[in-house]
């Protein structure tokens, strides 16, 4: 029942934003009608108007609400008539909709929350949500403050996290207030709940297609939604991210089409498309810094190689509008692009041994954690060449013989089918398999490549030469997290490239296939809640959840007047404490000297895997 209810608020939340979309799309008397369209245009104007209503007029939730509920009741009165209301393209994102939260609720039912509670990056989720704590119960005025901040003192970092890029903090404390679901599989929820609006997002930008059928639109996206591209950034709680796919898409989209004939659109036209960049910039600045580098090839397409007259009025509206959106979130948003900037051009992160393991295949040496500490040493002061030609060496002597073979297929989301070690002829067949999908991927790609290279457009030429400058100068200086970044960014371009072709615009059926058969390699295992373990990053440390049974029942606390842990793992000690802050039960610090004066206090231990609640 409780699933249900969520389902029903998820399509309420969805209502909301098509008619917040719908009334800007009236504002600007812009004919957007396409469902999926104005869905996406709502969040962005809800992001927009919900970052100043928090961040800037310090207003809680119940103002915003109101506001919310008078926008429903006008378009309702004003525009609602039941002989228009698109039922029939309704019911298709409905059900659609329905089977991807069925979909990546379908493990949930197995493992309950020990697969929920968190994925791949244990130490984002845990911020994401002890950040979204402090939104839900306080002012932004007061989550500031010191005697709040010292509150929460035991979750690291928390005054970076509240202070920096920290709007999808606040969107997920929003949900936080569905009291009726655990707190943790609120936030697995609100994964899928970004999920759905990308898979709206990618539905509406399929519309640059003209040739592919409404109905293949629809499917495609169910394919890229359920393809390792968009379970990667899923799996790895790269909650701002995700959130920020609908409207990186949108943004590109409108601007193809504003560059279509730039010179003859209004400033209102220019002003939807500065709202959506200015809501991707406040939930996610880095991969805005991507599209402004697409931004910038689309503009050296216009004026080099087509020749098209440079509108400066335009160009000036559009730079005014982003600047007036997005100004008031200079101390969170600019101060912190800042810092990235200079974060991503150091070469001392050494994330991308686990976030880009799987490129090599499923299987490798990254899996061994001694390895990768005794290669933390080795490495140091060595150049790229030499670090490559140590990283394949110690593959090879230790068997994994083939891992060149897995970079292409893995490269193009099918890690999945990669060869591990030569043990058996059965191996041999997996190699001649493997040998021929790389030359089917290579023959996709040059076709594409050919049909892109002879468009009139530029803007493909362009894109990649600049992309590829920046990658080469990123890998000289060692900068690999960047890189695979930069990867990541590009996943949706990475997926249509392989799965359109492009020039007689029908899909590659065999492609689609072994993409969508990535989820049933993934999850055929959950292995303690984790999936498949391999070199898909799907859990940082796998005793996290092979030692520990994640099932704190809260209801065992109702007898006790406080509850303390002596429990020091931060990640473990940070989980009680979210569930204690979240279901508002009294907590206290181990070294709290009153803690005897009590009689009534419980102790939350683990007991052979088990959390244990003592008197």
């Amino acid at each position: 029942m409780e699933i249900f209810f969520l389902v029903f608020i998820f399509f309420l939340i969805f209502y909301v934003f098509y008619i917040i979309g719908s009334l800007i799309n009236y504002l600007l008397k812009n004919n957007i009608k396409n469902i999926a369209d104005n869905v996406v245009i709502g969040f962005a104007g809800f992001v927009v108007i919900s970052y100043h209503f928090y961040f800037i007029l310090n207003l809680n939730l119940f103002y915003f609400l109101c506001l919310l509920i008078i926008l429903i009741f006008y378009y309702n009165v004003k525009f609602f008539k039941i002989k228009n209301f698109p039922l029939k393209n309704i019911s298709k994102y409905f059900f659609y909709s329905f089977l991807i939260f069925t979909i990546f609720n379908f493990p949930v039912l197995f493992s309950g929350e020990q697969f929920y509670v968190f994925r791949g990056n244990q130490w984002d989720s845990f911020n994401y949500l002890t950040s979204a704590l402090l939104f839900n119960n306080y002012f932004y005025s007061e989550v500031l403050s010191e005697q709040v901040i010292n509150l929460y003192k035991d979750f690291q970092s928390i005054e970076d996290i509240i202070l920096y890029r920290p709007y999808i903090n606040y969107f997920l404390s929003l949900f936080l207030n569905l009291k009726f679901l655990d707190i943790f599989y609120i936030n697995y929820s609100f994964k899928i709940f970004l999920t759905i609006i990308n898979y709206f997002a990618f539905v509406s930008f399929l519309d640059l297609f003209k040739k592919i059928n409404k109905n293949i639109k629809l499917f495609l996206s169910l394919v890229l939604t359920f393809s390792f591209f968009s379970i990667y950034i899923f799996e790895i709680d790269a909650l701002s991210h995700l959130a920020s796919i609908s409207l990186f898409l949108l943004s590109i989209k409108f601007t193809h089409l504003l560059f279509l004939s730039f010179s003859k659109r209004s400033h209102k036209d220019i002003f939807l498309l500065s709202l959506l960049n200015a809501s991707l910039f406040i939930i996610y600045p880095e991969i805005f810094i991507f599209y402004c580098i697409i931004l910038f090839c689309f503009f050296l397409d216009k004026i080099v190689y087509q020749k098209k007259k440079i509108i400066l009025k335009n160009y000036i509206y559009f730079f005014f509008f982003f600047i007036l959106l997005t100004i008031s979130s200079y101390e969170t948003n600019y101060n912190f692009l800042i810092i990235q900037i200079s974060q991503a051009l150091r070469s001392n992160i050494d994330w991308w041994g686990y976030y880009g393991a799987f490129l090599i295949g499923r299987e490798n040496l990254v899996l061994d954690l001694n390895y990768i500490n005794s290669l933390d040493i080795r490495i140091s002061n060595k150049g790229i060449l030499e670090l490559l030609k140590l990283f394949f060496n110690d593959h090879n002597e230790r068997g994994y013989n083939f891992i060149l073979l897995n970079i292409i297929p893995s490269f193009f989301g099918l890690y999945h089918l990669g060869i591990n070690k030569f043990v058996s002829l059965f191996s041999l067949l997996n190699v001649l398999l493997i040998f021929f999908l790389i030359i089917y991927l290579l023959s996709i790609c040059v076709t594409n490549f050919k049909f892109l290279i002879k468009r009139k457009s530029k803007f493909f030429i362009i894109l990649v030469f600049v992309i590829t400058q920046i990658i080469l100068f990123l890998i000289y200086n060692g900068n690999f997290w960047t890189v695979i970044k930069l990867y990541s960014y590009s996943f949706v371009f990475i997926f249509l490239f392989i799965s359109i072709n492009l020039r007689k615009q029908l899909i590659n059926k065999a492609i689609i296939f072994l993409l969508i058969s990535f989820p049933l390699y993934k999850y055929s295992s959950l292995d303690y809640g984790i999936g498949r373990y391999d070199s898909f990053p799907s859990i940082i440390k796998k005793t996290y959840k092979s030692s520990i049974n994640w099932n704190l029942d809260i209801n065992k606390l109702k007898e006790c007047n406080k509850a303390f842990t002596l429990e020091t793992d931060y990640f473990i000690r940070t989980y009680i404490l979210t569930k204690l802050i979240y279901y508002k039960k009294n907590h206290i610090n181990f070294n709290d000297k009153n803690l005897i004066k009590d009689d009534n206090i419980c102790e939350i231990v683990i007991s052979d895997k088990q959390f244990t609640i003592k008197n």
